[in-house]
């Protein structure tokens, strides 16, 4: 699940060590660069989140997230500053975050991380039924089950029967927030409660989900590494 970025700032250097230090948290679907707000605003493209200094020139960084957000637009606004008095004033226009120059890296990570759990939140899968096609919020999939021609999809608004194979849901899905436990299921860490040597708990549905032999060292590796990424407690 790959992030678009915008880096606006008119200081070239600050621009050059933003984008290093990102590269070095993650990959990105693209990470595009501008050095004002006037060129920004021009850009049809559309980005999961825009990092954007506060004080430029002829167009501030208030005056470009003001467009956004008068625009309708859905990108994320995170701050770059010296000055932490512009807070309040950042804040009106929907802040997503607030960065101090110079960035500290476990800012930085936070925040990157925090606009990946946004991103998983409002992304829609496309489930093929017998009769239909639906679409349905990744972050509502609690599991799935592979049962004969058929893959059961479980979800917060109810069970779907989709036509495509459980080893593709595995592409479909990604490997950050699901992960297939067993032959004939792909759970989501999101709704784990808990999970013993055989079995996964999980919650809401409250039912036990068996781990193959296989997979349970890996099954708790990737799990333990989702509740220190997205900093799970409880």
């Amino acid at each position: 699940m790959g992030l678009k970025i915008a880096i606006c700032d008119d200081e070239e250097y600050v621009i050059k060590e933003l984008k290093k230090s990102l590269l070095n948290i993650r990959t990105y679907d693209r990470i595009d660069c501008f050095s004002d707000g006037e060129s920004l605003l021009k850009s049809s493209e559309r980005y999961d989140a825009v990092f954007l200094d506060v004080e430029m020139g002829k167009i501030s960084g208030m005056d470009v997230a003001r467009y956004f957000t008068d625009d309708s637009r859905d990108e994320k606004i995170i701050f770059l500053t010296s000055h932490t008095e512009v807070m309040p004033e950042a804040f009106k226009v929907r802040a997503f975050r607030f960065l101090i120059k110079p960035i500290e890296k476990d800012k930085l990570l936070e925040a990157v991380e925090a606009l990946e759990k946004e991103k998983e939140k409002h992304t829609l899968v496309k489930v093929i039924t017998r009769d239909k096609v639906i679409f349905v919020r990744k972050s509502e999939i609690i599991y799935l089950e592979a049962a004969g021609d058929f893959v059961y999809i479980y979800t917060l608004k109810g069970i779907y029967e989709a036509k495509v194979p459980i080893s593709n849901w595995e592409d479909i899905l990604g490997k950050d927030i699901f992960y297939r436990v067993h032959k004939s299921y792909i759970v989501s860490f999101n709704y784990i409660r808990g999970f013993s040597r055989e079995i996964a708990h999980l919650k809401v549905v409250e039912i036990d989900i068996p781990i193959a032999r296989r997979r349970r060292a890996e099954f708790k590796d990737k799990y333990l590494e989702y509740l220190r990424r997205y900093e799970v407690v409880g």
